[in-house]
């Protein structure tokens, strides 16, 4: 159910106090970091957009916070949306290759492994009382 509210203040990008104190914040929208400069420009948006107006928001939740998590709506149009396009964008991963590297791309180490085992660390741990 919707309800109308006022918005006191802009916390950051994706959340806002309203008249009662109240910490909201847009369902769906991750934050940017507020020293970004991605995070200052999703908060002054959301400060041009939100700041001493009523707005009418659906709440869907809270979070471990406490915090309201709504649906929000200014003059019609829906904020969460339109604040989702100041979400980080993560570099996505490579995919795994599963091919094998060029020959001149591997790289073999010799390993020793009698220095770990008289020293008895890796796989040969030394026996209680000092003893193999």
């Amino acid at each position: 159910m919707r309800r109308t509210v006022l918005v006191a203040d802009i916390v950051d990008g994706c959340s806002f106090r309203i008249g009662s104190g109240q910490t909201v914040v847009l369902d769906g929208v991750m934050p940017c970091d507020l020293l970004s400069f991605a995070g200052r420009r999703a908060r002054e948006r959301l400060e041009e957009l939100l700041l001493h107006r009523h707005v009418q928001m659906e709440d869907s939740d809270t979070d471990v916070q406490g915090r309201i998590m709504a649906k929000v709506w200014a003059d019609g149009e829906e904020i969460n949306t339109l604040m989702a396009k100041f979400q980080p964008t993560l570099p996505r991963r490579p995919e795994p290759s599963t091919e094998e590297p060029p020959e001149s791309k591997r790289v073999e180490i010799p390993v020793d492994e009698s220095l770990f085992k008289d020293q008895g660390t890796g796989l040969w741990p030394r026996s209680p009382g000092g003893k193999r």
